[in-house]
């Protein structure tokens, strides 16, 4: 009897303790085309921040042209704030960013952005 008792305190426990995607949030803070003079280069620069509870393990996947034939996935690193950015190539100005945990794919987050100029 006492264990079971013990079983469901612990279970108890570790359910409060669950993390959920209403956690954090994922935001777009500038997603800007490098200005460099060249009409032909699509190089943009697109920054973010998660709020809440942010990990070692974290990830963003930026996908670049996702609405197109030829997505193009960059995938970066979160700072202990949980700020990102990454430069990357677009042809439409269109980004999708999707917040992602290693090994525990529940807590994903998406969001999508379009580019201005600076």
């Amino acid at each position: 009897m006492k264990y079971i008792i013990a079983l469901s305190l612990i279970f108890g426990f570790s359910a409060l303790n669950a993390e959920t995607k209403n956690d954090r949030e994922l935001k777009i803070t500038s997603f800007l085309f490098v200005e460099n003079q060249n009409h032909h280069n699509r190089a943009a620069e697109l920054c973010g921040r998660v709020t809440g509870n942010v990990h070692l393990h974290d990830r963003i996947t930026v996908t670049a042209d996702y609405t197109t034939k030829g997505p193009a996935p960059y995938t970066t690193l979160l700072d202990e704030n949980g700020r990102f950015c990454v430069t990357l190539r677009t042809l439409t100005g269109r980004a999708s960013a999707k917040f992602w945990r290693v090994g525990n794919p529940d807590l994903s987050l998406s969001v999508d952005a379009t580019a201005e100029k600076k």
